[in-house]
């Protein structure tokens, strides 16, 4: 009997211990934190890290990436589309919407006119809520078309950018 009240002496021994060198600012209400000034510049150095690494809207991340194999990739995801919803399969067609999702956000960031890249996002998000509902062939093809449109005058004004 006498070990176990050793053994529980020493186990809240240890947990008081624990609990007293975590009283640093960790113990501290949030709204103390953020009155002193631990929070805040704790949260600026995040976002200043987060800033470097998405590239910090410097153009540096643009700068690293050619756009134009990108917009091809939103050309071929299209046309795969297409293909899987005139074979009945959605499943594979909502797979290319995801890659032609994925491919726009790539190749916005490198389009300057809003224009155009306004009706890109459009064209998008159509085919997107197309594909996602009872797909109809002929809608389809015509949204399709709209975009494959728009990613062509996008393809000239990219490539005449960059040289």
């Amino acid at each position: 009997m006498k070990r176990l009240q050793q053994g529980a002496l020493i186990l809240c021994a240890v947990v008081l211990g624990l609990v007293v060198s975590s009283c640093g600012n960790k113990g501290k209400p949030m709204s103390t934190q953020m009155e002193s000034g631990q929070m805040k510049d704790s949260g600026e150095k995040m976002a200043e890290s987060t800033t470097q690494q998405s590239g910090g809207g410097h153009g540096e991340g643009m700068a690293k990436e050619d756009p134009v194999p990108f917009v091809r990739d939103m050309e071929k995801a299209a046309l795969d589309i297409l293909s899987h919803v005139k074979a009945g399969r959605v499943m594979d067609a909502q797979n290319s919407v995801s890659q032609l999702s994925g491919a726009t956000d790539k190749v916005l960031p490198h389009i300057t006119d809003t224009n155009l890249k306004d009706r890109l996002s459009k064209s998008v998000a159509e085919i997107k809520a197309s594909v996602a509902g009872s797909p109809d062939v002929f809608e389809l093809e015509e949204k399709i078309q709209v975009l494959q449109g728009d990613l062509k005058q996008a393809l000239e004004k990219l490539q005449s950018m960059n040289g």
